[in-house]
Parts: C-alpha cells; structure tokens; sequence
C-alpha cells in the first residue's frame, strides 16, 4: 500500500501532465497564440481591462503557402504577430489560419495596428485589419470588425483564398 506522500506525488505527476496537455489543446502550433476556444475560456479573466478587438485576415496566405510551403509561412507570421507584451490581453486564431482576433487594453488601437503592419511587411505579408471597441460581446464584435475588413477586401477587389 502506498503511503500519503507516494500518493500526493502521484497526483502532483497527473497535474502536471494534464496542464502540459492543456496548454497544447490551447495553443495553436503553427503561430504560437491560443486556439478560438482558449480564446472564449482567457476572455473572462480579462474582460474588465478589454477595451478594443482587432480582427485581421491575412492577404493571400493560400497563395504564399503554395509558393514556400506551410512551414516557411508559419514561420514568417509567427514572427509577425510578436508584439510588446503589455500590447495585448489575448490574442487568438479565430475561425482559419488567417483570421486573428487581438483583444487589447485602453491603448491606440490604430497605433498598433500600424505596428503590426510594419512586422508582417518586414516578413513580406500584409493583412486587411479593423479595430473596433470591445463591447463585451466577443462574436458580435467579431463580426462587426469582420464586417469593416471584407467591405475593404471587396472595395480594392482582393480576392484572398
């Protein structure tokens, strides 16, 4: 029979191998950032400081994909969404690979989304992006940011796959 501490180290192992598997169920392996899922769980322990949501759909990611492969593009827009830490409360993928959800705290909303034009256009991407103030309720302010990014998408005539 095993004994009290045998058996609190035991338990302590398990914890520890489901937080690992939790943390990669949560986090999206080609960017580095949390899954929609972890994204709507995190939301709640942040909603008080959330101020905008930015939405961003990657320019022509099929294309770049076919051209130098899946590996190559995740690289390059892993390095893009790198951001100063305070930037951000979460950050998330949202329905496919180019669509990113960025909740952030009472900042310049325009302001960071320059910055994150200038770190996709050093790695050679671009995106379509709207900003727009976080009401508390996280798919209707997807969509309203979706809404503003796809009316730009379809007034310069992008067609992104």
């Amino acid at each position: 029979m095993k004994n009290k501490q045998e058996s609190i180290k035991e338990l302590q192992e398990q914890v520890r191998k489901l937080e690992g598997i939790i943390e990669k169920l949560s986090t999206d392996p080609s960017y580095g950032i949390v899954t929609r899922s972890a994204l709507e769980l995190e939301l709640p322990t942040v909603s008080d400081r959330a101020r905008f949501l930015i939405f961003l759909d990657i320019d022509g990611l099929h294309d770049l994909n076919e051209r130098i492969g899946h590996d190559e593009s995740n690289a390059r827009i892993r390095r893009a969404l790198h951001v100063r830490a305070g930037d951000v409360l979460i950050r998330g993928k949202w329905y496919s690979g180019d669509e990113i959800v960025f909740i952030l705290p009472a900042c310049d909303p325009e302001g960071f989304l320059s910055r994150l034009q200038e770190g996709f256009a050093a790695e050679g991407l671009s995106f379509t992006g709207a900003a727009v103030e976080y009401t508390g309720k996280l798919n209707s302010d997807v969509d309203r940011a979706k809404d503003i990014v796809f009316a730009e998408k379809r007034a310069r005539g992008k067609r992104d796959r």
